[in-house]
């Protein structure tokens, strides 16, 4: 989970989460507009912070 302190605006652009070079995942938003997860049992859901 990654949460914003502001609105994420939606755009062209997807939010995606890494560690290093590996793609853990593409999160789903949350309807609040700051909150982005991933599904539960996608590698890397658990403890999943993002950079922003």
């Amino acid at each position: 989970m990654w949460t914003s302190s502001a609105p994420v605006p939606m755009g062209d652009a997807r939010v995606e989460f890494h560690a290093g070079d590996r793609l853990l995942g593409r999160p789903a938003a949350d309807p609040d507009g700051h909150t982005f997860r991933l599904p539960s049992g996608t590698p890397g859901s658990t403890g999943t912070t993002g950079c922003g």
